[in-house]
């Protein structure tokens, strides 16, 4: 069974089944609804919450040219967006504009260390934005399946006491090319 989105209300989705959606009159496009649950999930990257990191700064937007822009009480940070798409008709529920489309999520990090010792929380973080967004259910409930982290790059301390890493996730959803993606 497919479902069809027919109404956001403050940007949560009604959905019965998350396995088989097609968002269609949303109001706002499907990479939007995607990229927004994705900084979310990125907001909710706590200690309380079960991770090993408290992150105190999350945006959609990166126009730092070098770490030490960033106000040090914003450390660490994430800043995502959502990259290259490939899409291919398919052919599911009653019609035949129906799409896949495939796209990438890259979030930036960064942390700090006065005395220059980012190592471990570089890799604690590494591995909690790669567990929230694996696990986070509103952002499941918009794919067809799990986001699947594909590449992880390092600066492997290039910046001293600023450690700066790029991680990317692959995500899969379906949408009506008739109204847009």
């Amino acid at each position: 069974m497919t479902n069809v989105i027919t109404e956001v209300a403050l940007d949560e989705l009604i959905t019965e089944n998350y396995k088989e959606l097609i968002i269609e009159d949303a109001g706002m496009s499907e990479r939007y609804l995607i990229l927004s649950k994705v900084l979310a999930a990125l907001r909710a990257i706590t200690v309380a919450n079960g991770y090993m990191t408290d992150v105190a700064y999350v945006s959609d937007v990166l126009e730092l040219k070098h770490p030490e822009e960033l106000d040090k009480n914003k450390f660490p940070a994430c800043f995502a967006s959502d990259g290259d798409e490939t899409k291919e008709s398919a052919s599911i529920g009653s019609s035949d504009d129906n799409m896949l489309s495939v796209f990438i999520i890259e979030i930036t990090s960064m942390v700090y260390d006065h005395y220059g010792e980012t190592a471990e929380a570089r890799s604690n973080l590494i591995r909690d934005v790669e567990k929230v967004i694996v696990t986070d259910t509103e952002l499941r409930a918009l794919l067809l399946e799990r986001p699947s982290p594909i590449r992880v790059e390092t600066d492997r301390g290039y910046f001293g006491k600023y450690s700066v890493f790029l991680q990317e996730f692959e995500l899969q959803y379906l949408y009506n090319h008739a109204v847009g993606g």
